[in-house]
């Protein structure tokens, strides 16, 4: 009855190396990371409160104004006005000057650093900041002295940060003092040393350019370049007419060598004639002439002799000799004639011979006036090339020295730099007691809500990772690597589901859980179009999986597609037939096996779907067992009925835990096992895989059942996605 088992494929259990989508962790324990979230914005709110209360740390700053160039900066012709990319540069400078390690080690050297804040007239004691810097204050300086860009983007601030008010005050005021007269010292020695280095590279260039100058003077006299410039025109030209005598002659070569070899092929062959002027001349040949002559002359002879009354006597035998003799002149004509014109053909061969060599010659003789000519139009090339290279090297240096002279113009006008660029704009205050800067409420409660985000994520990834439930049919495909016909939504998430869920097809056919069905009835048709299935087995994995309704659904979408469908409930420990179609009679499956002549009461048609007949489970379930479907009612009993039926469907009991449903996977057609999304572990889908291998049982694919839409976006997006095309607005004509 059942057909050949379907191919292996091979099955990986829970311990697959899969990796959890992280959108399927942060949709299924969302809530697990608004309390992570949550709980470590509250842990970073207490450190903070405690950081403020115990370690504070107070800011004191001098802010700094950024001036614009005391002149424009003159390049050429060329005006370059201060702009925000001119201060947001100047600032970054800034920021990198007083940060050199040569800076900060001088600041912390200055006397407001060894000054007790305790007694400000003991200068050899320490500041407090000092004290804890430890034997590396310029590594703790660069942490606590910030320089910064202020509000206002034309300025810049530097700020300390320490544990005392008037500590922060004080020595923000020695770092500023320090890096206002080291920037003078600096930007003196700098001006000096730019007006240095531009006259040394603007002399430098000067003797550059005199040195090419002169040298292109020199190499223009010594080669006379205006005569070669002229010379080179006219070269030019001629090699462009000797090129184009030369493409003449070649093309007037090859038409004589093509007229000699047809010639001389005629001649080879036997066919060659000669051309009016050849035949002509062979006509008027002496020789031909004279005989042509003679044998007129006889022909007028013999129209003599032949006239009647003619004054010779007996002229017959005068005209029998004149006969002869134009026979003999006539072949002397002939013969005379082919001797004339075997010389004509050797003379037009010969001719068109001699014709090919002179043309032949003439190219030679062109081919070599061009060589001569474009050698000396290439030496005269590379002259004026060089003359070129010369000329282009001496411009490039004088716009070199143009530059460097308005460089030059450029540092005389522009003799203020950095250090007069900046003013202070602000002096450093004294913090108030209670104005701490650090820990920062809004940093810290940041830190912690991202560290328990992180913690919960990983919680939550853990969670996912460890469970070996199927949820998804990506769990069924490719975790399992097992066939899925299809899934079925949770009836929660089906806003258009009408009465029972068991008879959605015929109650509720515009639901999302119809339109599933009938989709897993398509799929199911189209794998079993080569080989038909008449019985099949539907069976969940485990006690509650909704085997009765796809079994339900799959048959009002059977019989709904023109086929004549008995549903049958199989499950002898929890039938559930009876609650769906209610006018089933308590006489049933298990009754008709044992009695046949009960068949026909035990089998009712539904009113909806006439086309679909079911039977209940029967009475007798406590004898009900496994050994039923092995004995010779049943056998007869399914020959009768597939005879009837175009499909039988069975509800059979949960595979994983009565031997019922295993016994009869080996009787009929196909297996569809059921599997509720979040209900059945990976191993418990193996296990069964590898029961109906054993028995042979033919498993055309798994259905995943009341798959949930805050299980996976997936599903959410199929829903919502299905509703807006295929809703009850779609089925009023809007798309």
């Amino acid at each position: 009855m059942n057909q050949p088992n379907a191919p292996v494929i091979p099955v990986r259990t829970s311990g697959s190396n899969d990796s959890p989508e992280v959108l399927t962790v942060l949709r299924r324990y969302a809530w697990l990371l608004a309390v992570g979230a949550a709980i470590g914005g509250l842990t970073a709110w207490g450190a903070a409160w405690y950081c403020a209360h115990k370690y504070p740390k107070y800011r004191a700053s001098v802010k700094f104004q950024v001036l614009p160039p005391p002149a424009p900066l003159a390049m050429g012709n060329v005006m370059m006005q201060t702009n925000t990319d001119d201060i947001s540069q100047f600032i970054h400078r800034q920021v990198l000057y007083i940060m050199q390690p040569s800076i900060l080690d001088e600041i912390t050297k200055t006397q407001e650093f060894h000054t007790n804040p305790d007694n400000h007239n003991d200068y050899n004691s320490q500041s407090r900041w000092l004290r804890d810097a430890g034997s590396y204050p310029v590594k703790e300086l660069k942490k606590d002295l910030v320089v910064s860009p202020a509000l206002d983007s034309a300025a810049f601030e530097i700020s300390m940060r320490t544990s005392d008010p008037f500590e922060a005050w004080n020595l923000v005021n020695a770092a500023s003092a320090v890096y206002q007269d080291h920037l003078k010292r600096d930007n003196a020695k700098l001006r000096t040393y730019r007006l240095d280095s531009a006259n040394t590279a603007l002399n430098n260039q000067k003797a550059v350019v005199n040195r090419l100058n002169a040298g292109l003077l020199n190499f223009t006299r010594a080669k006379d370049m205006p005569a070669i410039t002229s010379q080179h025109s006219i070269e030019l030209k001629a090699l462009e007419t000797i090129t184009a005598h030369r493409v003449e002659a070649e093309s007037a070569r090859a038409s004589a060598d093509q007229y000699f070899q047809s010639l001389d092929k005629q001649e080879q062959a036997g066919n060659l004639q000669l051309t009016p002027e050849a035949v002509s001349m062979v006509d008027d040949d002496p020789q031909v002439r004279t005989l042509k002559n003679q044998l007129l002359m006889l022909e007028q002879d013999l129209e003599v002799y032949r006239k009647p009354g003619a004054s010779v006597v007996n002229p017959q035998p005068k005209i029998i000799e004149t006969t002869q003799r134009i026979e003999t002149v006539k072949e002397q004509v002939e013969k005379t004639k082919a001797e004339m014109t075997v010389r004509a053909k050797k003379a037009m061969i010969d001719k068109a011979k001699l014709n090919f060599d002179m043309l032949d010659q003439q190219v030679k003789y062109i081919a070599q006036l061009q060589t001569d000519k474009e050698k000396q139009v290439k030496e005269l090339d590379e002259l004026l090339i060089e003359y070129q290279q010369r000329v282009e090297e001496l411009k490039a240096q004088n716009e070199l020295l143009e530059r460097l002279q308005n460089d030059q113009r450029v540092l005389d006008i522009n003799a203020g730099t950095d250090d007069t660029r900046i003013n202070v704009l602000a002096q450093a205050v004294i913090p108030d007691s209670d104005d701490y800067v650090w820990p920062s409420y809004p940093i810290f409660i940041s830190i912690g809500i991202a560290g328990g985000l992180g913690l919960a994520f990983a919680l939550a990834y853990l969670l996912v990772l460890t469970d070996t439930s199927v949820r998804t049919p990506r769990d069924i495909t490719k975790t399992l690597q097992l066939p899925l016909l299809g899934f079925v939504p949770d009836e929660s998430d089906d806003p258009e589901l009408r009465g029972d869920v068991a008879a959605a097809l015929a109650t509720s056919p515009a639901s999302m859980m119809a339109e599933s069905f009938r989709q897993i009835r398509s799929h199911l048709t189209a794998q079993t179009e080569n080989s038909p299935v008449n019985t099949l087995l539907v069976a969940s994995i485990a006690p509650g999986g909704g085997a009765t309704t796809v079994a339900s659904n799959m048959a009002l979408g059977m019989a709904l597609n023109d086929r004549r469908v008995l549903l049958i409930d199989a499950n002898f420990y929890r039938p559930g037939l009876r609650s769906v179609y209610k006018e089933l009679p308590a006489e049933g499956f298990t009754d008709v096996v044992n009695d046949p002549s009960l068949l026909e009461s035990v089998i009712v048609p539904n009113e909806a779907v006439p086309r679909l007949h079911v039977m209940s489970a029967g009475t007798r379930l406590a004898a009900a067992s496994s050994e039923m479907f092995e004995c010779k009612g049943f056998r007869e009993l399914m020959e009768t009925l597939q005879a009837r039926y175009d499909l039988i469907i069975f509800d059979g009991a949960p595979l994983n835990l009565v031997s019922d449903s295993l016994t009869l996977s080996a009787r009929v057609d196909g297996v569809i096992p059921v599997i509720r999304a979040g209900e059945v572990s990976r191993g418990a889908v193996s296990r069964v895989r590898e029961q109906l291998r054993q028995v042979h049982a033919n498993l055309i694919g798994f259905v995943l059942n009341a798959a949930q839409a805050n299980s996976s976006g997936y599903f959410k997006e199929n829903y919502r996605t299905f509703y807006r095309y295929a809703g009850p607005n779609a089925r009023r004509g809007t798309r």
